[in-house]
């Protein structure tokens, strides 16, 4: 046997007694037993079989030996079962090895059809003892790891976790306001010592089990959680365990930036085993969030869970729910939560593929829950009131993003225009701060070729810019003229209309000013106003106009030139 094979097989293999042995059985390639036929096939069916099986094939050559595969506890479960045969039936069962031995007796199919107060009948008298009593259901939920997936089938697990639930649900339903006394703590959670550390808005009354059940594996918690959920237990306590489980379990501050660390051979091989733990606890918490009620948690939680999941390199079915879950709450997040750096670092700095998506995921829960339904309005005058609506906020965290990143002289210009196209129309009442950005990328990339500086012009829509905004790009360089051209064109067309307006008003309103000379007239000094701009933006638009007719002059001549010395 090589050495490495030492650990699957014991050295010294273990005698229940000093009959002589007729029997090796070896347990999960890891135990080895010596042991005799009779005692435990008078208890056990499936050795049983197995014995009358080797006795028509027996040459008399050595002890039988049994493989036994996938035994449920391994060595120690299996010790255990043959001091109950050896014993006449016999066992001390406990809260702690209960669901272990219900789950050896199923396996070696220990039940009355054998033999008479069997090990099956024994281990779940004991079960059906329990009762709603926290301290038993939890202990005996905890001894499910050593046995599962048999546990489940036994259906142990679901049992203890549906009492657990109960109990948990029935403490809240009968919690007053009053009760966040430490005698009634005492009351619900049967113990001072399992009060919780957790100093939230959240009494810390209602959260006496968070400790207790954070003991849990995660696969079993996962289980208990489910049953929460069926029980209509309130989502928003049930998303603050999620968290203290999550903190709990996975050591967060050690995953929460992007920078790398230097390690030995040693800690990388530890840090690695552990890391693929960390990685399945966090991706079956992520989706338990996912199926609770959106804004259950807070969207500072979320974007912690995500940076965690990218560090550990988590699936990439997890990454997307927690994406799924940020975008819905997308009108809730910070601009600071979203300016996440790119990991691993490869060109831009920061994360804009993921604020696309979060967008993306915005508006669709938005269509699916018909928000997006209204038709998009004209912009509100100086006179009205913008109305904010989940969208709107969207786009002004998007436009405030995209003047953030805009210096990034790394950001190309279609991932700039992609996310700037994100949004739909009725996402922004106005273009200003679009526009600020456009040329705030444009005043860091002035290297940016001509096709695609138009190219993202193009996402401008010159109706919502302001006045003040047309303004400033009649005198902006870094503007193609095409472009200039249309918005000061729009812009006079909008203050003919505003002029034509006044002048209405002001004739229908002539009489009732005359009647009321106490009131100043205020059209006149507007009316001014808006024909200075108009005068403006004509002489701008002059100087443009003979600008262009400059440059085709110029390039008729180069063309000409070019011609002759072809020829």
């Amino acid at each position: 046997m090589k050495s490495g094979d030492l650990r699957l097989v014991c050295k010294e293999p273990r005698v229940m007694d000093y009959t002589p042995c007729d029997l090796e059985i070896q347990v999960n390639e890891e135990h080895a037993f010596f042991l005799r036929q009779k005692p435990l096939a008078a208890y056990s069916g499936r050795l049983s079989k197995i014995f009358r099986r080797l006795t028509l094939r027996s040459d008399g050559s050595g002890l039988p030996r049994i493989l036994l595969h996938d035994f449920p506890g391994g060595g120690e479960a299996f010790e255990l079962a043959t001091r109950f045969c050896y014993d006449g039936g016999r066992i001390a069962i406990s809260n702690s090895n209960v669901s272990v031995l219900r789950c050896v007796g199923e396996f070696l199919e220990m039940t009355e059809a054998y033999a008479r107060g069997n090990l099956v009948k024994q281990a779940e008298m004991h079960l059906q003892n329990l009762g709603n009593d926290w301290d038993s259901n939890l202990t005996v939920l905890k001894g499910c790891d050593a046995v599962l997936p048999l546990a489940e089938k036994t259906h142990i697990v679901q049992r203890c976790a549906d009492t657990i639930a109960w109990k948990i649900c029935s403490s809240l339903e009968d919690m007053s306001p009053l009760s966040s006394s430490p005698d009634s703590y005492r009351l619900h959670s049967g113990s001072i010592s399992r009060r919780s550390s957790l100093s939230t808005k959240i009494s810390p009354s209602r959260t006496w089990w968070f400790s207790d059940v954070s003991s849990l594996s995660v696969f079993l918690m996962e289980r208990l959680l489910k049953s929460l959920i069926y029980n209509d237990l309130d989502n928003k306590l049930l998303a603050r365990f999620l968290m203290h489980y999550l903190k709990t379990a996975v050591p967060l501050h050690l995953y929460s930036g992007f920078s790398a660390k230097l390690r030995s051979a040693r800690e990388e091989t530890l840090h690695n085993r552990s890391k693929k733990v960390h990685v399945a606890v966090l991706e079956a918490i992520v989706n338990l969030f996912f199926h609770l009620e959106r804004g259950s948690t807070s969207c500072r939680s979320l974007f912690i869970m995500l940076r965690v999941a990218t560090v550990l390199n988590a699936s990439k079915p997890c990454k997307r729910q927690l994406e799924k879950m940020i975008g819905s709450q997308l009108h809730d997040v910070n601009l600071d939560s979203i300016l996440l750096p790119l990991y691993p670092r490869s060109g831009s700095l920061f994360d804009v593929d993921l604020v696309i998506r979060l967008v993306e995921y915005f508006f669709r829960e938005q269509d699916s829950r018909g928000a997006l339904c209204l038709k998009q309005q004209n912009p509100p005058g100086d006179d009205a009131a913008v109305m904010e609506t989940p969208v709107t906020r969207v786009g002004d965290l998007i436009d405030t993003y995209l003047a953030e990143i805009a210096p990034d002289t790394s950001l190309k210009v279609h991932r700039f225009r992609r996310l700037a196209q994100a949004l739909p129309a009725s996402a922004r009442w106005t273009h200003d701060g679009l526009y600020r950005a456009v040329d705030s990328y444009l005043e860091a990339h002035p290297d940016v070729m001509s096709a695609e500086v138009l190219s993202l012009c193009q996402v401008l829509d010159v109706g919502k810019l302001s006045l003040d905004a047309c303004k400033h790009i009649a005198k902006n360089p870094r503007l193609p003229s095409k472009f200039v051209l249309e918005v000061l064109a729009f812009q006079q067309g909008r203050l003919r209309e505003c002029i034509v307006r006044s002048d209405h008003r002001g004739s229908r309103g002539g009489s009732h000013r005359r009647t009321q000379s106490d009131i100043p007239d205020q059209s006149a000094g507007t009316h001014e106003l808006l024909r200075t701009d108009l005068d403006q933006i004509h002489f701008k638009v002059g100087e443009l106009e003979k600008a262009c007719k400059s440059m085709r002059s110029d390039v008729s001549r180069y063309n000409r030139a070019a011609r002759r010395l072809l020829c």
